[in-house]
């Protein structure tokens, strides 16, 4: 159970808050900061297990693994050995003129695509708690009734039969439920953006006329009625732009505070991790940016664990 926030009500002693306390910080570990036995990381009390992080990793590496139209088969790693990898890896062809890697250099590649794998499944992982844990802070929620509705039109759409359907679950080694999993974080995403947005793109005359006249040349012909439209759409775009900007920035701060990882499996998003790499600068507003497009929480979702089946069609 995630343990959200110790509140003190009306007539509870000191006394009996510190001694709450006291007890909460034993169970987690004397000091909050570890994370439990069998586990990989902690988002604000919320453990990722060793097992769901291998069931994704595998997920993952199963589709990855599938061969490409054209491609050489793909090395998956396979730790600690990497026996599989490094065979993989040297029945690729190379190019022209390339040096032929020996095995000890094959190992290290092997070795090096492991650790982004799991880099990208913890990312995952990680991400998918500070949205469901955003969303239920801002009492929002999705319905299953609503992501299986949802599902049930995305299937019918990608494949024209159930037989499809299922060797694309075989292949990609994802579950129903994995599917239908990542949908419900897509349609928690979309409702925490209509939360935030909510009211930033109203947008009067005056702001109109005023982008207008600043920006007169690039209008041409245009008179100021002829345009009103498309500054409207606009400025909703650059309010609706500030605010998802102003939430992404705090709402990775505020998750990542929350969150520790195991030695084992640090990524940026622990506030135990590496730092986070430097954000490039935000596009300027109204140069073709769309409304309501946020800015995607870093890691996202790791390749091969789809929101939506592909189309099997």
């Amino acid at each position: 159970m995630t343990v959200r926030r110790l509140r003190v009500g009306p007539g509870r002693s000191l006394l009996g808050a510190l001694v709450l306390l006291l007890l909460v910080l034993v169970a987690a570990g004397c000091g909050g900061d570890d994370v439990p036995e069998g586990s990989v990381a902690s988002v604000n009390g919320d453990d990722i297990t060793q097992a769901e992080f291998d069931h994704w990793r595998g997920t993952v590496a199963k589709s990855q693994s599938q061969p490409q139209p054209g491609m050489p088969p793909q090395a998956t790693p396979d730790p600690p050995t990497f026996q599989r990898c490094v065979a993989a890896k040297a029945s690729q062809p190379l190019p022209k003129g390339a040096p032929k890697p020996n095995p000890a250099q094959l190992k290290d590649q092997c070795k090096r695509d492991n650790d982004q794998l799991q880099r990208q499944v913890l990312q995952f992982l990680v991400n998918a708690r500070w949205i469901q844990q955003e969303a239920e802070d801002r009492d929002i929620d999705v319905p299953d009734a609503q992501v299986r509705k949802s599902f049930d039109d995305q299937k019918r759409q990608a494949f024209p039969d159930d037989r499809k359907y299922r060797e694309f679950l075989a292949q990609s080694g994802q579950s129903e439920q994995d599917i239908l999993f990542r949908l419900k974080l897509d349609l928690l995403v979309n409702e925490v953006q209509k939360k935030i947005v909510e009211g930033k793109g109203t947008v009067n005359q005056e702001q109109i006329k005023r982008f207008y006249d600043k920006n007169r040349a690039q209008f041409g012909k245009q008179t100021l009625p002829q345009a009103t439209e498309q500054i409207r759409q606009t400025l909703r775009a650059q309010g609706e732009q500030a605010a998802l900007r102003d939430f992404v920035g705090k709402f990775e701060k505020e998750h990542r505070d929350e969150t520790v990882c195991a030695p084992t499996h640090l990524v940026p998003e622990c506030k135990n991790g590496p730092k986070p790499p430097p954000q490039p600068p935000a596009a300027p507003a109204g140069t073709g940016a769309q409304p309501g497009a946020a800015p995607a929480p870093s890691g996202g979702a790791p390749t091969g664990t789809p929101g939506r089946p592909p189309s099997g069609k």
